[in-house]
């Protein structure tokens, strides 16, 4: 096929009329194209860039750009500019087809159509090119047409200039459409250049032959080519083949358990069913069948207990299933991967030790031991929400008692004791009794702890007696029992001295003729703080002086944002006060917008009361007058907050 333009469209009159600018636009272009094809996005994107700067309707490095904006994630970008392609030709087959694309991935498959169809309308003009054939096999495979893919196939199968990745894709489309003895010809013809169409050849060979349950074949896509995949869990319905081929003909012993603890994970009525049809399978050896039983357990679809046809021990049985027909230790592979990262984690080598126990996990999710180091990775790097989808993960497919322990230390360590005591309530009273002495001294240790910050100190006190009981030198019973001592008298005079603080504070002396950064001062360091962190502010390393300044300086640079930022309440209040001359009676206030008490220092934690709220962004304040209690609006503020008021 030879490449022709139409003289009607902007570009080519641009290439007809400065053929050295032109030169060097088709250079920048084909430099990024390769850049593309490296995987060298940001680069490409730059050589694009510039052959647009030389003309700016260069419609290949336009096209090329929409590319990079689908390849980074941006459909809606890439959208936007395949589309300033079809203002300059309305027929381009890569902008109809990448458009195409993009909306399928939005889910708008109306529009998709409709770009696909005028794409495939465009195919039999006289300036249809190799380039923009393999476009729409591309763009078919992605929409997963197999019958217009067929077609296509069915006109240009004798064409050998093809690319192996659309030969790929006629394999899948001619399996789909059962030519099944085609596809393998096809696939057979790419997998040199393409090392993925073997492993397609070698599944439906093996489907072929009653190893694995049928399937629809997917279509493989374009941005897993030079991408490094680390787990079957990272392609979805893609992994499918793979799967087949790995259970069957994997390598080593590891990957086909990763194989099988894959299809425990795949939310697809296929994997269960291949699951099943590993348990009856005689070549396969009887540990990965007891794998995929204990992978069929996790997803629910077989309970212990059940009868279940297995061959096992050389012939074909009805087993009930126990737990000891399924995997009551890891596999041997899962073992090695956890013992190399105990090894990497010793020599200081987190990274390392990190990536062996996620492989350990991936072949048995339910290997307590490794959820738990890794989890102490993550949460010694900061990565505590990280930590706790892991545990949560792991629990999701056993609930293991020291899991279970875990999960509600890790929620302890926040202060999430609701959280916390949720956790610990699920682990089971009669594991407890046949647990060792010390995981039951771990859960001791967590129920006090609980306890303790719920201020349960009956409960607290229970726990600690079955402590002293079984451990009473354990390293952590002396602390948790004056904790529990300290707390007990503590709260007996907190609450006195929470009242203490809040008679200091509506006792502080005052004026109405107070100015904004004067009036900062009566309020503590702490609540200072409180309200830097709601104007965003950064305080840190902040004396209590330089911290009232700058709160000082912001609020009177916002006047204007903070008024409008108020609620109706909160304005009828402050408008309130700076009418009654700028100061006010504090108790008609509390009677009438509610009482502020518990919300006097708000450091930590936004008050919920309208009086408390306007105090902690430093508009109100309040304290004791020369004639009482009085709320006020400083001196410097009142006018520009009443102006503002007005204007909102």
């Amino acid at each position: 096929m030879k490449r022709e333009f139409s003289e009607q469209d902007p570009f080519t009159r641009f290439l007809i009329h400065n053929p050295a600018r032109g030169r060097k636009v088709m250079a920048l272009n084909r430099a990024g194209q390769k850049l593309l094809a490296a995987g060298r996005r940001e680069e490409a994107e730059a050589k694009f860039r510039a052959a647009l700067k030389i003309c700016e309707y260069a419609i290949p490095a336009l096209n090329n750009l929409a590319l990079c904006a689908q390849a980074k994630g941006d459909p809606q970008l890439a959208i936007r500019t395949a589309n300033r392609v079809l203002e300059y030709i309305p027929d381009n087959i890569f902008a109809h087809c990448t458009l195409a694309e993009c909306y399928t991935e939005l889910g708008k498959e109306q529009q998709a159509e409709r770009h696909m169809r005028r794409a495939l309308s465009s195919a039999g003009d006289t300036d249809f090119t190799l380039d923009k054939l393999e476009k729409i096999i591309e763009a078919l495979a992605f929409l997963g047409w197999d019958e217009e893919l067929y077609d296509l196939y069915l006109a240009y199968h004798d064409l050998t200039e093809l690319d192996a990745l659309s030969w790929l894709h006629f394999g899948v489309a001619l399996a789909n459409r059962d030519a099944e003895e085609e596809a393998l010809l096809v696939w057979e013809r790419a997998q040199d250049e393409l090392g993925i169409a073997g492993v397609y050849y070698e599944s439906l060979e093996l489907v072929r032959n009653g190893k694995a349950p049928r399937f629809r074949f997917p279509y493989w896509r374009n941005d897993l080519l030079n991408k490094e995949v680390n787990s079957f869990d990272e392609l979805g319905e893609v992994a499918k083949p793979l799967l087949v081929v790995t259970v069957w003909n994997g390598e080593t012993d590891e990957m086909r358990s990763q194989a099988v603890a894959a299809l425990g994970r795949f939310n697809d009525p296929w994997a269960e069913s291949f699951l099943r049809h590993i348990l009856i399978q005689p070549e396969l050896p009887d540990s990965l069948k007891l794998e995929a039983a204990g992978a069929l357990v996790e997803r629910g679809a077989i309970k212990v207990g059940d009868t279940v046809e297995m061959h096992i021990n050389g012939k074909k049985r009805r087993v009930v299933l126990n737990e000891a027909s399924i995997p009551s230790s890891p596999p041997p592979a899962a073992m090695e991967e956890f013992n190399r990262g105990l090894a990497h984690a010793e020599d200081g080598q987190m990274e390392e030790a990190e990536a062996a126990f996620r492989r350990a996990i991936e072949i048995a999710p339910y290997f307590a031991p490794a959820v738990i180091e890794l989890a102490n990775i993550l949460r010694d790097s900061g990565r505590v929400e990280e930590a706790e989808e892991i545990v949560r993960q792991a629990l999701a497919v056993d609930e293991d008692v020291f899991l279970l322990i875990y999960l509600a230390q890790l929620y302890l360590a926040k202060k999430d004791c609701a959280a916390a005591h949720e956790v610990i309530s699920r682990v089971p009273a009669d594991e407890l009794v046949e647990a060792n002495d010390s995981v039951y001294i771990v859960y001791l240790v967590a129920r006090i702890r609980i306890a303790l910050e719920e201020e349960d100190f009956e409960t607290a006190r229970k726990y600690s007696a079955q402590l002293l009981a079984i451990a009473p030198d354990h390293e952590e019973v002396a602390a948790l029992l004056e904790w529990l001592r300290i707390a007990e008298d503590w709260s007996s005079w907190d609450e006195e001295l929470v009242q203490r603080r809040w008679r200091r504070y509506l006792n502080r002396p005052v004026s109405p003729d107070m100015d904004l950064r004067t009036a900062l001062g009566t309020l503590t360091k702490d609540n200072l703080m409180g309200t830097a962190r709601s104007y965003g502010i950064r305080y840190s390393g902040m004396r209590k002086g330089e911290l009232q300044a700058a709160i000082g300086d912001y609020i009177m640079a916002h006047v204007e944002e903070i008024a409008a930022g108020l609620s109706p309440e909160e304005r009828e209040v402050v408008s309130h006060v700076i009418a009654a001359g700028g100061s006010s009676p504090l108790s008609p206030l509390v009677e009438r917008y509610g009482d502020f008490s518990a919300e006097f220092e708000w450091r930590y934690e936004e008050p919920r009361t309208c009086l408390g709220r306007i105090q902690s962004r430093g508009i109100l304040f309040v304290g004791t007058a020369e004639d009482g209690q009085i709320a006020f609006v400083p001196s410097d503020l009142r006018p520009r907050l009443q102006k503002a008021l007005k204007k909102g």
